[in-house]
């Protein structure tokens, strides 16, 4: 008796959503033979490298970033072998990051710039929050002009669409401003707190001035005389700061 053997025809298969998986992620491989009876079947491209077994389905994941091609071939010791290839698999490294704030104390009013420092990785999205509130998102590493209104906690999320979003935080310090020269109006230092509701009392507790938009240093129409005043803000979240501003008169 002759035996005939049928050529050998199979499918291959991977799930849809790992064509693009993170490092650390598993990587399903299946195989649907479709015609001939192969009993042997060679894997490459696996971590573990080349690899024989009678299984017609395995699991991998790969050891390092980059792409993967996997490829089985399928033997009967009779017909030609039959080889396929699943397809390139994108490995993407976890992307890890660090915040770099132009600077950790600022003077309300002042702006801060800040830049999510790419360590590994390659992130395409980053979500930046001010004490837990999203802010803006964009697809740059960076974020400027921002207007801290008092001791602010900063946070960058990154992701690549891929793999676990990662974030890096930094706290910025903002100082109320202590002193103003407004005898000369030279553009420096003019105002107290422009822009906030403030109320100013003399060393007596008398009210001296209060108003919606800073104060210029005046009382009554004139300026004030110099010296130590205190004062009241209310903050652009809400809350109140107390303390002191010095008036000085420059020659």
């Amino acid at each position: 008796n002759i035996s005939v053997y049928k050529p050998i025809k199979f499918d291959v298969s991977i799930p849809r959503e790992e064509y693009k998986i993170c490092l650390g992620d598993t990587v399903h491989l299946t195989t649907t033979v479709t015609q001939g009876s192969p009993y042997t079947f060679k894997w490459e491209g696996l971590a573990v490298g080349e690899f024989k077994t009678n299984k017609l389905s395995l699991t991998d994941i790969p050891l390092e970033s980059g792409t993967v091609d996997y490829t089985i071939t399928a033997s009967d010791g009779v017909c030609p072998d039959e080889v396929v290839e699943f397809g390139t698999i994108d490995v993407y490294e976890p992307p890890v990051i660090e915040l770099e704030l132009s600077q950790a104390e600022v003077v309300i009013g002042g702006e801060v710039d800040m830049t999510a420092v790419i360590i590994k990785g390659s992130p395409t999205q980053f979500d930046w929050l001010s004490d837990g509130d999203v802010m803006t998102s964009t697809d740059e590493n960076f974020l400027g002009g921002v207007l801290p209104a008092s001791s602010t906690k900063y946070t960058v999320f990154a992701s690549d669409g891929v793999c676990p979003a990662t974030n890096a935080s930094f706290e910025v310090s903002v100082q109320i401003p202590t002193a103003i020269t407004p005898y000369v109006k030279d553009g420096m230092n003019d105002y107290y707190m422009r822009g906030f509701d403030v109320v100013i009392f003399d060393r007596y507790g008398m009210k001296v001035f209060q108003g919606s938009d800073g104060w210029d240093g005046s009382k009554g129409g004139r300026m004030a005389d110099p010296g130590v005043y205190y004062c009241q803000v209310v903050l652009k979240d809400g809350k109140l700061h107390t303390g002191t501003i010095e008036v000085v008169k420059t020659e």
